[in-house]
Formats: structure tokens, C-alpha cells, sequence
């Protein structure tokens, strides 16, 4: 009787099991690839996406900004949707070939991220920061900027320091001491240069994200880093709050800011870049194979519930949200969640 009973459970597991691998490997799969500083809400929101289609499984590839493009572009990678920490970067190298359409749903802003390991943690701040870093025994980190929006606004934002604490000194200091990057005046503001080979020495430490340099932080490999507000208060890090002409979140300054660029030359391609608040931006690829299903997720990030998501975890929705295209361009689906760009 007990044998019955114990085989019978067995094939039932054994049946179970068929069933779930069966499920698994019927279920449309959408891919995603975005920003590393989307990596942890884009996951959050995706486990809540499948949650309500239980058919659907969504991948997340996390790169900076413009790589996360290129898998796109340049390496021809199947894609659903692209989302990235500046919506200029979609609107430039998308744009109509491989996207048609471009929102703009959150916004972020930068900040010094620091540990208990930090050396002088206790005095630094927003009006100090600069000179706390030129000190002989601190190290600190930024992000790739010919592959980051993080990293280039890091390098913009510390040439846009000079004129906000009237010190000439303060990207010399910072950058061209340390790295092969440097800046050129002109008759509007300032030229950086980021060449391919950044040549960073001991006192800089750059990865190809912004996330990429949390490890280094926590582990005190660096003393402090230049990262998203959002990601250094999902890793619970302590941090310093930028003036609010630098940390490059109000749209206040924005005329400012465009008086920067900033000249890319990663794998030989040149790219300008122009400082400006920091925006986010998704799209669905063109040649999507699962276009309605992706402009579904793209609506529920969007959407009351998406914006939650963003808020648990520290990223600001833009409400509406914006179109950088005309809206007729926009999909249908997503028309009630979008106004135009002023």
C-alpha cells in the first residue's frame, strides 16, 4: 500500500516537473538592455510584469549607456527594448534606424558616494569635496566616459566645477593629472577630450559603468566615487549631495550646462556628448520580435505601479512622461502616459 502511494507521489513530482520545464520553455522571452543604473529597478519591475503574464520571461543585460546601444547597433544583438540613463543617446544613435520613438520617464542626479573606510570621511561635503580629493592619500572613481553617461557627466560636471567655485585648478587637479582625458576652452565653454585609452593612475580607479566601481568603494579600493544618487541609495552608501548647479538634476541650468561637451573616441568612433540634466530614455527596437508584448512592459513602467517600482527604488518618474518625437510616432498603447517635449 505504502509503495503504491510513495510511486505515486513520485510520478506526480516527476510529472510536476515536466509540466514547469514545459511552461518555461513555452514562455515568449523579452530582452532587455539598459543602463546599469536601471539594472535593479528594471528587474524589480520586470518580476512584477511576469508576475501578472505568467507566459511571459524578461532578460535584463545590464552595460553603460552607449554599450547597451552598440548590442544594438554595431553587434546586431536581438533586442526588445533599450533604456538608458541619457534619452539623447536613443534620439542620436537609434533614431529612425533602429528605433522610431523615444520617452523620457525618470530622472536622477549625481552624487559622492563614500563608506566608513573612506579617509576623511567625517569632513567632507558639498562646498569641500573637490579639495578632499586632490589630497596626496585619497583615491577615487567615475565610470567610463565613452561608455557612461555617468562618466562623461562626472567629467563634465567636475570642468563645470571650475566656474561654480571660481578655481581654475579643479580639472586639472582632478582629471588631466590623473588620466589621458583634458579640456580645451572655446568661444561657448569647454571641450573635453576622452581619447580611447584613458590611462587612469593609482589615485583613479574607472570601469566601464558606474556600478562596476560599488565593489571598489565598499571594499576601500577607492575612497570615494561619482555615482547616481539612486544606485548609492539601493547599495545603502553614505553620500555628499552635489550644489544643486552641479549634481545636474534641475533643468534650471540647462543652458549652462550645454556650454560643455564632451568628444567620445571609443572604438575609433567619434561622438560628441553635451552636458545636460540627467534623463532617462526607453524605446522599443525596431526590428523587435515581440513589439506589442514590449510596448506592454514599456506601459507598465509607465504606468501608476511602474512609477512605484522606480520610487522604491530611488529613481524619480518623470510624470507624464515625455516624448522627444513627434507623439504621433508614439505607440497608441502608450499615448495616455506621454505629452510632447516642450
Amino acid at each position: 500500500m505504502y509503495k503504491k502511494i510513495a510511486i505515486i507521489i513520485i510520478i506526480l513530482a516527476v510529472l510536476g516537473v515536466g509540466v514547469l520545464a514545459y511552461q518555461q520553455s513555452h514562455k515568449t522571452t523579452l530582452k532587455i538592455y539598459c543602463a546599469g543604473s536601471l539594472a535593479k529597478p528594471l528587474t524589480d519591475a520586470a518580476k512584477e510584469f511576469e508576475n501578472r503574464n505568467p507566459d511571459v520571461k524578461i532578460e535584463i543585460e545590464s552595460h553603460g549607456s552607449a554599450e547597451a546601444i552598440r548590442q544594438i547597433t554595431d553587434l546586431k544583438k536581438p533586442g526588445d527594448i533599450v533604456a538608458v540613463a541619457d534619452y539623447d543617446l536613443i534620439d542620436k544613435r537609434m533614431i529612425p534606424k533602429y528605433a522610431t520613438w523615444n520617452i523620457q520617464f525618470a530622472r536622477n542626479e549625481l552624487v559622492i558616494a563614500y563608506t566608513d573606510k573612506s579617509k576623511y570621511k567625517n569632513e567632507i561635503n558639498g562646498e569641500n569635496w573637490y579639495q578632499i580629493f586632490q589630497r596626496p592619500d585619497v583615491k577615487y572613481g567615475f565610470s567610463n566616459p565613452n561608455l557612461d553617461p555617468c562618466g562623461y557627466r562626472a567629467v563634465m560636471m567636475i570642468q563645470l566645477a571650475n566656474k561654480y567655485y571660481n578655481n581654475d585648478t579643479i580639472f586639472e587637479n582632478l582629471i588631466a593629472k590623473h588620466t589621458s582625458i583634458t579640456s580645451v576652452a572655446n568661444d561657448s565653454g569647454y571641450v573635453v577630450y576622452a581619447p580611447s585609452d584613458l590611462k587612469p593612475d593609482k589615485k583613479v580607479m574607472i570601469r566601464p559603468k558606474e556600478v562596476d566601481l560599488v565593489s571598489a568603494l565598499e571594499s576601500g579600493q577607492i575612497d570615494y566615487l561619482i555615482i547616481y544618487k539612486s544606485v548609492a541609495m539601493q547599495h545603502k552608501l553614505k553620500y555628499v549631495e552635489l550644489p544643486e548647479k552641479l549634481n545636474l538634476k534641475s533643468t534650471k541650468y540647462e543652458k549652462e550646462y550645454k556650454k560643455i561637451s564632451l568628444v567620445q573616441y571609443a572604438d575609433t568612433k567619434k561622438q560628441v556628448v553635451k552636458l545636460k540634466p540627467i534623463v532617462y530614455g526607453i524605446t522599443v527596437v525596431n526590428n523587435s520580435k515581440h513589439k506589442d508584448l514590449a510596448e506592454k512592459f514599456v506601459q507598465f513602467l509607465l504606468s501608476r505601479d511602474g512609477q512605484e517600482v522606480l520610487k522604491r527604488n530611488y529613481q524619480e518618474p518623470i510624470v507624464p512622461a515625455v516624448s522627444t518625437v513627434d507623439i504621433s510616432k508614439i505607440p497608441p498603447l502608450l499615448r495616455n502616459f506621454v505629452v510632447p517635449k516642450k
